[in-house]
């Protein structure tokens, strides 16, 4: 095969010029497939699931991860979890957010905790279109949830926080917090 290949060397460069070209013109559709940086194609397997979560359970992928670490102590003290139900209410009752559950509102789950117990999660589910969700609800949302308090801090994550944070809008040329 090598000798074949290197006598027709002109023909085998040819050829995959041509098959670069062809896969570049049936590719260029699947750009209109996706939705905003979900990587989500309309009619798959994963967005009907989806589909299949929110309407029968009322639930689907979590959109906000706050990561809130206790001060002094662990995440079980008392005023630690004062702290975090709070934060749970308050980001479960900001416009927008479907529903919000937290290691303090869910029976206290492992998954949920650190195993040195100092830090838990919130974690939040946000639907609708991407542009609004990271233009509008998490600009608003973020700031007001990361204040932290006296016994805990908070930090933001999850899939679409991360997205608003590194992907550059129009104009800017830089990534990163805003």
């Amino acid at each position: 095969m090598g000798s074949f290949l290197v006598r027709h060397r002109r023909l085998v460069m040819l050829l995959a010029l041509l098959a670069t070209l062809v896969m570049g013109v049936l590719g260029a559709g699947t750009v209109n497939a996706l939705s905003l940086a979900r990587f989500e194609a309309p009619g798959s397997e994963s967005d009907r699931a989806g589909a299949e979560l929110a309407e029968r359970f009322g639930t689907g992928s979590v959109d906000l991860i706050l990561l809130v670490t206790a001060r002094d102590g662990t995440v079980d003290d008392a005023d630690v979890e004062a702290e975090g139900r709070e934060l749970t209410r308050r980001v479960a009752a900001f416009e927008g957010v479907a529903e919000a559950a937290s290691y303090w509102t869910r029976g206290r789950p492992a998954t949920l905790r650190s195993e040195d117990g100092r830090r838990a999660l919130v974690v939040a589910r946000i639907p609708g279109d991407a542009t609004v969700v990271r233009s509008r609800i998490l600009p608003a949302l973020v700031p007001q949830v990361t204040k932290g308090g006296e016994t805990i801090s908070v930090r933001s994550g999850g899939g679409e926080e991360v997205f608003r944070q590194t992907v550059p809008r129009r104009g800017r040329t830089s990534c990163g917090p805003r």
